[in-house]
């Protein structure tokens, strides 16, 4: 179709330039593709008159985008500035951990070091969703829409929300009361996007941020996919064009977009620099909606089918996805890969001596590289998503088999949550009364879980299944992933980490509103090094202490949201508002980092550091994810508890740590304590299977039980001989569940080959690889009943030998004698 030269010249005056052949032929395109629309809106219109209108729109468009692109280039110029200006000043003389503090945080005492990119993702993700989680509670509803029961009332519902004068007539109310829930939650989510960049308008007919499965859409194919779509797209709001062939083209590229899974790595907007044409600036523009849907049930029906499955897994991986792309932008600004390079080059320019040019020119390609792959999502990609989906379930079945006792194994949590307190300043018996009181008292239940939502801190019990935990990777199949929900729901390691955790941020936050009270220089020099870590410094006190707020449990905590209402004389209002949003976020932070290194679980570091920036599906990526299976907590101890007494206290080597008292008191300590209760959770674990507890008196008892209380890792298993406790060898150990299962059913082969009778090793392992078979409260019930008759019917005299054997490496005894139980 032929363009009205009138309707190049409204938008020549927007460019406010000439174009180039590329561009102008972009802008017809588009300029084409909004008259077909136009056209179709209003019929009554003559040729000319849509396509002069066409024009006008696009027009205003541009005029828009330009605003955008002078903003943002000013926004990425401060971040930038800031940028440099922090790692010069901060971290001059140790430019490496200055990078790995803006990706993924460091344990170093210095300013800030804790505000990175992946802390700034969790802390907005427990705003929306504990905010959302909050919201639903004091309506009563957190069960109602975890169950699913009115998911299509409240997509039609949210379908219906951004009309002028909406008509909810024929849908349930609790349905549409949860939909402007979320409505609230989303928009707080675009607007936190929009003053980092983004430009993210409403759009009527908005559910959700739309979610994609990548392994249906693969395994069903590109003809099923779009035999089963288009029937349901509103096709002239979706096209560019509207005829046969170029729709075809359209899906055929958005399905090879879908199926890559290139939709799980965070969606930032580049930073535009000049007119780039109308078709990268539809994609560029924060375009959130590729597919625009005819109806709230042809949305509906597509998620069900190709989609997460259900609204609220859908609205939750909504809200996680744009709090890791806004954590992004908020550090690194809109085009975060190329903010890396341009600070990096900056630096590398500035830094004089050659060793040190050396390692973080080297960094950039590795270190740097790898944190980067994990918190903007690079990592979730799966280079096959066969290979993937197969290997992360082979992962969740020897969870559910080896895992059945893993609450007694968290004993240790307790210790290094008086850690926690201690370093706080708040005392190491003080941190102990606590967290055995929180054990006492179970996980957080109404009124509590209310303040803990406020904080940020949220539980996935609090939502059913609506989330999968500890992740933005859909990896699992779905069948896989709730069996490892209700898994760690019966296995009872969900209410003990929710036990503690809770009880650590609530403590914090009572804490902290006595402290309050106090002047800055009052303030304990712990926690004055501590909140500096979140950038909370003697200006920000000076508000904050007039934050505390009474909560539903009856008690005055320091909040987040008490920040809300905080008078800041003598700015401006722009200006309060700026700085009451700045210090509510630092708050939200600090509860929910000290919440996840009180009560350990993996963060982005610990992951980067095992993943090492490959994707899943990879021959590598899949390498490094098996063989780092149940170490991860290991490395979290090292890295969070071990990494903060180390040097959380101002030194800059262990060796100068080693020299400092704070830090060697708090190493000894940790090490100390973690092990007398990583000997009593190998007890508890040998009483529950019938054993003596092991010779207290022996060396090797104690160093299994550093090994168990997390002090030394995996690696103490090997040091007093070639064979672990498991009864291989450190090779075996080292290569992770899946594959040392692999090695374990190699040697019963080689054994059955060489005439061996291996019936009873074989039930072994059939039950030790079994999901739920393990449980630590019905393990040994299911031993003494059935499982020793059968090992002693399939192989006489196997029960001798294996009491022999546990004697002999282990110096223990049975309380029952299975040998004799089976007579």
């Amino acid at each position: 179709m032929a363009i009205n030269p009138e309707c190049f010249d409204a938008v020549f005056r927007a460019a406010g330039r000439e174009l180039n052949e590329k561009e102008l032929k972009e802008l017809g395109e588009e300029l084409e593709r909004r008259d077909r629309l136009i056209q179709a809106e209003d019929t009554s219109l003559t040729t000319r008159e849509s396509a002069l209108a066409a024009a006008d729109q696009l027009a205003a468009h541009l005029n828009r985008a330009a605003i955008i692109e002078k903003h943002n280039a000013a926004l990425n110029l401060t971040k930038r500035l800031e940028l440099e200006t922090y790692l010069k000043n901060t971290w001059g003389d140790d430019p490496v951990n200055g990078w790995q503090t803006l990706l993924t945080g460091t344990q170093r005492a210095r300013p800030g070091a804790r505000r990175s990119v992946a802390l700034e993702q969790e802390s907005l993700q427990g705003k929306y969703m504990g905010g959302l989680i909050a919201d639903l509670e004091r309506l009563n509803h957190t069960k109602l829409f975890a169950s699913g029961a009115l998911d299509q009332d409240i997509a039609r519902a949210m379908w219906l929300l951004d009309d002028e004068k909406p008509n909810f007539r024929g849908l349930q109310p609790e349905a549409v009361e949860i939909a402007r829930s979320i409505r609230k939650w989303q928009d707080t989510a675009r607007l936190d996007a929009n003053k980092e960049g983004a430009a993210i308008g409403k759009e009527k007919g908005y559910i959700v941020r739309q979610s994609h499965d990548l392994y249906r859409i693969r395994k069903a194919g590109y003809e099923e996919w779009s035999d089963f779509i288009l029937p349901r797209l509103d096709t002239p709001t979706t096209m560019s064009r509207a005829d046969a062939k170029d729709v075809d083209t359209f899906l055929r590229a958005t399905y090879e977009g879908l199926a890559s899974g290139v939709h799980l790595k965070a969606a930032t907007r580049p930073t535009l620099t000049g007119f780039k044409g109308p078709a990268n600036l539809a994609k560029k523009l924060s375009q959130e909606r590729v597919l625009h849907f005819k109806d709230a049930d042809a949305w509906y029906e597509y998620n069900l089918r190709f989609g997460s499955g259900s609204v609220r897994q859908a609205v939750f991986s909504g809200l996680r996805r744009a709090a890791q792309s806004t954590g992004l932008m908020r550090i690194l600004g809109t085009n975060p890969e190329a903010m890396v390079k341009v600070v990096g080059r900056s630096q590398l320019e500035r830094v004089a001596d050659p060793e040190t040019k050396r390692k973080l020119n080297e960094s950039f390609g590795s270190a740097i590289a790898n944190r980067l792959a994990q918190v903007d999502g690079s990592v979730n990609i799966p280079g096959n998503a066969i290979a993937a989906r197969v290997s992360a379930n082979l992962r969740a079945i020897q969870s559910m088999a080896k895992l059945g006792g893993a609450v007694i194994s968290s004993i240790t949590d307790v210790p290094i949550y008086a850690s926690e307190v201690r370093f706080q300043g708040r005392g190491f018996f003080t941190g102990l009364s606590e967290a055995l009181g929180a054990v006492a008292t179970g996980r957080p239940k109404a009124e509590r879980a209310q303040v803990l939502s406020s904080l940020g801190v949220f539980f996935d019990s609090m939502i059913g299944e609506i989330i999968r935990r500890g992740s933005l990777d859909d990896t699992f199949s779905g069948g896989v992933a709730r069996a490892q929900m209700r898994f760690f729901k019966y296995n009872l390691l969900n209410w003990w980490t929710e036990s503690l955790r809770g009880s650590a941020a609530l403590g914090l936050s009572r804490f902290m509103a006595d402290e309050s009270r106090k002047a800055w220089s009052a303030v304990a020099p712990e926690m004055r090094r501590m909140l500096g870590l979140y950038g909370i410094d003697e200006a920000a006190w000076a508000h904050v202490n007039k934050a505390r707020t009474t909560l539903a449990d009856g008690n005055e905590h320091l909040t987040p949201e008490g920040m809300r209402d905080v008078e800041i004389p003598g700015v401006s209002k722009e200006r309060a508002a700026q700085t009451r949003e700045q210090i509510e976020d630092a708050l939200r932070a600090f509860y929910i980092d000290r919440a996840h290194i009180a009560v350990i679980e993996p963060d982005a570091e610990t992951m980067a550091l095992m993943r090492q920036g490959t994707r899943s599906g990879t021959a590598y990526g899949e390498l490094l994810r098996f063989i780092s299976q149940f170490k991860s907590f290991g490395i979290a101890v090292t890295q969070k508890v071990l990494g903060r007494e180390a040097f959380g206290y101002g030194a800059n080597t262990l060796g100068e740590a080693l020299g400092r008292g704070e830090s060697l008191r708090g190493l000894v300590q940790v090490i100390l304590t973690t092990t007398l209760f990583g000997y009593g959770a190998m007890t508890a674990k040998d009483l529950l299977r019938g054993k003596t507890p092991r010779d207290p008196t022996s060396a090797a008892t104690w160093l299994s039980a550093a090994t168990q209380g997390g002090g030394f890792g995996i690696y103490g298993d090997f040091v007093l001989g070639q064979q672990n406790r498991f009864g291989r060898t450190a090779l075996d150990t080292l290569a992770g569940p899946v594959l040392g299962s692999i090695s374990d059913l190699d040697e019963l082969r080689a054994r059955a080959l060489s005439g061996d009778d291996v019936a009873a090793p074989v039930l072994k392992q059939l039950v030790n690889n079994t999901p739920y078979v393990n449980m630590f409260y019905t393990r040994m019930a299911l031993d003494y009943l059935i499982l020793y008759e059968l090992q002693e019917a399939m192989n006489p005299g196997y029960l001798r030998r294996m009491e022999r054997r546990i004697a002999k490496e282990n110096e223990q005894e049975f309380l029952l004698s299975p040998a004799e139980s089976v007579r």
